[in-house]
């Protein structure tokens, strides 16, 4: 018995190999075409077992092909290739997982090194190359949901009804430019006092690779959140983005003394910190947490997406910086949201909390310290198939009408 079936048998390749093992030569062939019309990766339910189902990648492969593997977070060990394998004499990899019903993540195949999408999953995020992308050129990414799941928010691109505008911004604090999408939804009025303003980091996912615009048209559409101005805050280069996502002092300054005035003057914005934002995923939660603590008469609302709460700076010897951070500060005028994943598991050695634990303390420390705190856990990984899922429901509790953050 492979490794794959004692941890998480497949009912679908258990018929499959009792078939060949008959010598039903044709059973493999009616195999790929039922996958060509269902799609992959196989999804089965366990009948055993209510909330739980067993999701097996399968790969078809040329003869010469020695070795296939799946780059995923169900090992609990971030998103590594882990090899898959190769059902005797067919052209068929495979690989299971036991997983929990509602899972929604990313993944992708790598053929002796080469990584590619799955050829028969229309679904996938496309990363095109951006002057502060990581990389330079288009990276597509599968992914997959486990049903029942939360609505994804990310079938279909409808164009934008709002007002797109990308700009390029100076900053002296800084001593660098960058790029700036600034997003004014429908029935959005910068004259109104205290009009949503929502600042978020890594810009060339929002503004690219998400329909983040098309998500907050149907918010606003639907009542949920009212009309908001949306500021994608771009990067130089990913080594900038490393340095000033990472609790950056100049970074936070250049927040509030250049990007909010410079957001007044040209767009006329009159922010209020009980309707003003700051978030992003991973080091840009980070960061935003960061702007809450040094600018809370600004930032009022922190919106803090699989944040790196780990972090620490070189010199000190404990992780979970930002924890001690507020822990030792009084009590600021800031609401939380604060999202993390169940497979967000991973630690890089035996001293550095994992993300997911992380998040766990940080929302203690904060909740014991007396602040409104939403937080929510996601079935998923640290990649970006929940990153609009949790920034619609953050901005609903946050900004939209009777909204908490308890």
């Amino acid at each position: 018995m492979t490794e794959e079936h004692h941890l998480s048998p497949s009912p679908r390749l258990a018929t499959l190999r009792a078939a060949l093992a008959r010598g039903d030569e044709a059973a493999l062939s009616r195999f790929w075409h039922e996958l060509e019309e269902a799609g992959t990766p196989l999804i089965e339910a366990i009948p055993e077992d209510d909330g739980g189902a067993v999701v097996t990648f399968v790969y078809r492969a040329a003869s010469d092909v020695r070795l296939v593997e799946v780059a995923c977070p169900l090992a609990g060990r971030g998103r590594l290739n882990e090899p898959m394998t190769r059902l005797p004499g067919s052209d068929l990899w495979l690989k299971s997982y036991r997983v929990r019903r509602g899972l929604r993540t990313e993944y992708w195949f790598v053929p002796d090194g080469v990584p590619q999408p799955d050829p028969r999953n229309p679904r996938m995020l496309v990363f095109p190359p951006d002057e502060d992308a990581f990389w330079d050129k288009t990276v597509p990414e599968s992914w997959f949901e486990v049903p029942p799941a939360t609505p994804s928010w990310l079938d279909g691109h409808a164009d934008p009804a709002g007002r797109v505008e990308r700009v390029r911004l100076r900053s002296r604090v800084l001593g660098n430019e960058r790029p700036i999408t600034i997003y004014a939804t429908p029935g959005y009025d910068a004259a109104r006092d205290g009009a949503p303003l929502v600042l978020l980091f890594d810009r060339w996912v929002y503004a690219h690779v998400l329909p983040t615009f098309a998500m907050l048209d149907r918010l606003v559409a639907g009542g949920a959140i009212p009309p908001l101005l949306l500021v994608l805050v771009g990067h130089p280069h990913d080594g900038a983005r490393h340095a000033e996502l990472s609790c950056h002092a100049p970074f936070a300054d250049f927040l509030a003394r250049e990007l909010l005035p410079w957001a007044a003057q040209q767009y006329g914005v009159r922010p209020h910190p009980a309707t003003t934002a700051v978030g992003g995923m991973s080091a840009g939660g980070l960061a935003a947490a960061d702007a809450g603590l040094r600018y809370p008469d600004l930032f009022g609302n922190i919106l803090a997406q699989s944040g790196a709460f780990s972090w620490k700076p070189d010199e000190d010897l404990e992780y979970e910086w930002p924890a001690r951070q507020f822990v030792a500060s009084p009590r600021l005028p800031l609401r939380w949201y604060l999202s993390a994943g169940s497979l967000e598991t991973r630690a890089t050695d035996g001293a550095r909390p994992s993300l997911l634990l992380a998040n766990r303390h940080l929302r203690d420390v904060l909740r014991a310290k007396g602040y409104p705190v939403h937080y929510a856990e996601f079935d998923g990984g640290h990649d970006f198939v929940w990153q609009l899922p949790c920034l619609a429901d953050g901005l609903r509790i946050l900004l939209g009408a009777g909204g908490s953050a308890a």
